[in-house]
């Protein structure tokens, strides 16, 4: 174990808790950036910051932050303002809490949602079908398929 005077650092916390916490005077944020080649065959390139931008993505510095919603969560999890698919958009309101939060995680293919929001997202994708698989509801989407999907956030 360290100690600062203020945080005790161990195994307990994630790397990134360690990192902030080891690193006060830094800002605690990170910058994740993906993408594949056009075809969406391969990776091209990647970027991960701890508590800097990545030169290409200095205009970030200057991007409205969205507090954590509650702010008392330790999930990265933010107010979902509006959804569209296909430019058809979805109305919280009349579907369940409004705002839903968002998680945003970069390490899942999985949709946390209530199941109308997956239907209205998925009952959208050409081809998906949604399967009963023997107490919890999923969709299988052809791999093949395309929507515009839009999130507003904050």
């Amino acid at each position: 174990f360290k100690h600062n005077g203020n945080y005790t650092y161990s195994d307990n916390h994630t790397p990134l808790t360690n990192i902030f916490n080891q690193q006060m005077t830094r800002p605690n944020f990170i910058t994740l950036s993906l993408s594949r080649t056009a075809s969406g065959d391969d990776a091209t390139s990647g970027v991960f910051t701890i508590g800097a931008y990545d030169t290409s993505s200095l205009a970030l510095a200057d991007a409205p932050h969205i507090p954590l919603q509650p702010r008392t969560t330790t999930r990265w999890q933010i107010a979902l303002d509006g959804m569209s698919v296909n430019g058809e958009a979805y109305l919280f309101e009349e579907n369940e809490w409004a705002p839903p939060p968002a998680q945003i995680d970069s390490g899942t293919t999985f949709a946390f949602t209530a199941a109308a929001a997956a239907a209205f997202i998925y009952g959208r994708v050409p081809g998906a079908r949604k399967c009963d698989g023997g107490g919890f509801e999923f969709w299988v989407v052809p791999c093949g398929s395309m929507v515009d999907l839009s999130f507003v956030f904050g």
